[in-house]
């Protein structure tokens, strides 16, 4: 282990002084200390897996996921979370650091720093999902988000590779989410089984602004061109989504083996004139058509 804690030292000073050295035209950007570190953790922990034996990774990942928590809480204006959390399963130092992927959770704050974060999410991302393939052995089958994802999800899904394990998928967000992006998310995990969308404590929708969701021709788009049949989803659970009903029958007609959906506070959003109202209980028994398609499906 001290071996390890000089070679991430070691590697850390080395990426520090890379991320030091001037850029042409952008002399008022330098990064602070802490974000250096925070940023080059990926990249670390990728050469890492490269110089250390099977035996050695579960203790490695541990320190390094110590040290990252330890150096992002002190960034500003929020804390940075990524806690990898451990699963129990006696055999997991046998089969090395792909364990630690089982269970995900990240946390990207909206802020000026947004953008690097959101890169450093990135390349973890990336970093884990090539060792998954690679060593074939345990897959990223489980994945918590916990953000403002309505403002990010366009950035993250397309850095990301496909993710054909990935079998759960949790969302925390903290803005009202629109149906359509659903069919973003089964484009890059074709193979869940449940996802659940749900607001976190922090929800606030006074920040919501139409220019977040799509629009009639964004959706006819997706709607018509990028299905992607989602035979293995079972349980959907969604809160405060804003839904269409052309997206909601295509959504139901992709999921054949759909046993448990439940929708929680919707609102109908019409994308001619922009507006949207709650649907209740009442608003749902006045729309045969809606209870009908919903029966057919379900």
């Amino acid at each position: 282990m001290a071996g390890t804690h000089k070679a991430l030292l070691k590697y850390s000073a080395l990426s520090s002084k890379r991320q030091q050295q001037p850029h042409p035209g952008n002399t008022n950007l330098a990064p602070t200390k802490h974000s250096q570190l925070a940023l080059s953790i990926p990249e670390i922990l990728e050469h890492i897996l490269i110089f250390l034996n099977l035996k050695d990774r579960q203790t490695a990942a541990r320190f390094v996921c110590k040290q990252w928590y330890s150096i992002c809480k002190s960034l500003t204006p929020v804390p940075f979370i990524w806690p990898l959390c451990l699963p129990h399963d006696e055999n997991q130092t046998a089969r090395g650091l792909v364990h630690l992927a089982c269970n995900l959770t990240i946390r990207v704050f909206q802020c000026k720093h947004a953008t690097e974060r959101l890169n450093s999410w990135a390349a973890m991302m990336r970093m884990l999902s090539d060792v998954i393939l690679e060593r074939g052995q345990l897959r990223l089958r489980t994945l918590h988000l916990l953000e403002g994802v309505i403002a990010n999800l366009g950035v993250q899904l397309p850095q990301l590779p496909l993710l054909p394990y990935l079998t759960t998928l949790k969302v925390d967000r903290e803005n009202r989410w629109d149906i359509m992006y659903l069919f973003t998310i089964f484009k890059k995990c074709p193979n869940l089984e449940e996802i659940v969308i749900k607001p976190t404590w922090t929800t606030r929708y006074a920040g919501d602004t139409l220019s977040s969701f799509m629009n009639l021709r964004e959706e006819d788009a997706l709607v018509n061109n990028d299905q992607v049949p989602m035979t293995q989803l079972r349980t959907c659970i969604l809160y405060s989504m804003l839904v269409t009903i052309p997206a909601l029958k295509v959504f139901l007609e992709t999921c054949p083996l759909l046993s448990e959906l439940i929708l929680i506070r919707m609102f109908h959003f019409n994308r001619v004139d922009r507006r949207f109202i709650q649907i209740t209980v009442r608003a749902w028994t006045h729309t045969a058509s809606q209870i009908g398609m919903l029966g057919r499906f379900c």
